[in-house]
């Protein structure tokens, strides 16, 4: 911190440089070699205040450089401490350039708006300068690149503002270094220039391969020949080799191996043993049998199936398709049935089997005639979660929801839902009233009451009775 004998330097030279024409001339430098100090303005106002206190627990000591305007009330222009946290400001006060370890940077226009924010590490190295006052400059690249310079009259200074590190070397440093201490401690020096040349020299980096590099045969199974070729034919080392040799002749015969070393006609297939004695599970194993389809074991019944679903999964739709489904017209007679449906919603999961069994039944008409009520029945589902423009078209917030659209235009909304029998009713009106020409108007929603109505569901999703 600047002691009070350095207050009273500065007020000294400030005063002795006034005397000859009245006013200073010059500015008052007292921040010494340690980077401690404060510098002042030619009117007396302190320009700059640098603190650099005791060591903080990260084991660096803590710093605080304070940049004041040349004013009769001096406002903090720009203020950085070790951490390389602080802030810049306009002349006007304003801010300028916010710096946080944490939340990351900004900046600002005078008028107030960001036009750059952003996380460490910053991305882009351009620097942004800032010129504050004619005497005072801040250039800013990242948190640990922060530079401060303050120039006016006599004295020029700049200031390294940016985060200080609790360690500027590697943490190789320790074993490759350069002792200083008689060249010993287990470091040594990486003469890299020497590595290199050995490496392209031998092709090795630890050592120079020897003459087994090019001369000696190195050992495998089917060197034993090579390497046993000196030893006489009655050693207990080649009867091994003759044994295990023909152990390999009669495993080549054998019929029922497959790959590269089973023979072509089978020359010495397995006696038969005759039928171990079937168990129980595995005679009911027997009447069928077992197939591998996508990955997965699945049972076949040999006899055939005795039952076919009804129930056929009905497409899905996106948002975009909703639109082209109930924007554009499609052929005439079409009545299009638009399920508003949520995974999450039990009510919904109960409902969409039985949809399902009606579309089955729907589809099974159509394929024994095509031209028939049923054919001209197109039923879609749509995902709550990924439609909610639907529901603020519509003005409703419950799920599920049904939507007719006959030649592309709307015929019923409704919640209602009443069993299987009851949706091919509603199917059954929806293309009677589209024939007949009756529609809801473009600009349908629901109204007050009837979304009031909603508020009273149960856990099991149903409404409750107002």
């Amino acid at each position: 911190m600047p002691s009070e004998q350095d207050g009273a330097a500065g007020g000294e030279l400030l005063q002795r440089a006034a005397d000859e024409d009245g006013v200073a001339e010059e500015v008052v430098d007292k921040i010494d070699a340690t980077g401690n100090g404060v510098i002042w303005y030619p009117s007396g106002n302190i320009a700059v205040n640098v603190s650099i206190g005791d060591v903080a627990s990260g084991g660096l000591p803590t710093r605080q450089a304070i940049f004041m305007s040349d004013k009769r009330k001096p406002v903090v222009l720009a203020s950085f401490d070790h951490n390389g946290e602080g802030f810049v400001n306009y002349a006007s006060g304003k801010p300028w350039l916010l710096v946080n370890r944490l939340k990351g940077y900004s900046v600002s226009d005078e008028n107030g708006s960001v036009v750059e924010k952003g996380k460490w590490p910053r991305g882009d190295a351009t620097p942004v300068m800032c010129r504050v006052t004619e005497a005072i400059t801040v250039e800013f690249v990242d948190r640990q690149r922060i530079t401060v310079t303050f120039s006016l009259l006599n004295v020029t200074r700049t200031f390294e503002l940016g985060e200080n590190l609790k360690r500027t070397d590697t943490y190789l440093d320790k074993s490759v270094g350069t002792s200083t201490v008689f060249g010993l401690r287990g470091k040594h020096d990486l003469d890299v220039g020497e590595i290199r040349r050995t490496l392209a020299e031998t092709g090795s980096l630890y050592h120079r391969p020897g003459p087994h590099a090019t001369s000696t045969k190195h050992s495998g199974v089917g060197m034993l020949r090579t390497l046993t070729k000196e030893l006489p034919p009655e050693s207990e080392a080649m009867e091994m080799i003759n044994g295990m040799e023909d152990a390999m002749q009669r495993m080549k015969k054998v019929s029922l191996i497959k790959g590269h070393h089973a023979p072509a006609g089978g020359v010495e297939p397995f006696e038969d043993f005759g039928t171990p004695p079937m168990t129980e599970s595995m005679q009911t194993l027997k009447k069928g049998n077992f197939a591998r389809k996508a990955g997965l074991a699945t049972w076949y019944n040999t006899a055939g199936s005795r039952y076919t679903a009804k129930r056929k999964k009905f497409p899905s739709l996106t948002l975009r398709k909703f639109y082209e489904v109930t924007d554009t017209a499609p052929p005439s007679g079409v009545l299009v049935v638009v399920c508003f449906h949520a995974d999450w919603n039990p009510l919904c999961r109960k409902q969409q089997g039985q949809i399902e069994e009606v579309w089955g039944l729907l589809q099974a008409a159509a394929a024994k005639e095509a031209m028939c009520r049923d054919a001209h029945v197109h039923i879609y589902r749509l995902d709550a979660s990924e439609a909610v423009a639907v529901q603020k078209k519509y003005d409703f917030r419950t799920v599920p929801m049904y939507f007719q659209f006959y030649n592309g235009k709307l015929v019923s909304a409704s919640s209602s839902f009443s069993g299987k029998e009851k949706f091919l009713e509603q199917i059954r009106k929806g293309q009677e009233a589209g024939e007949r020409g009756t529609f809801l108007p473009d600009n349908f929603t629901f109204g007050v009451r009837d979304n009031n109505s909603l508020d009273f569901i149960n856990a099991d999703m149903t409404l409750s009775p107002m």
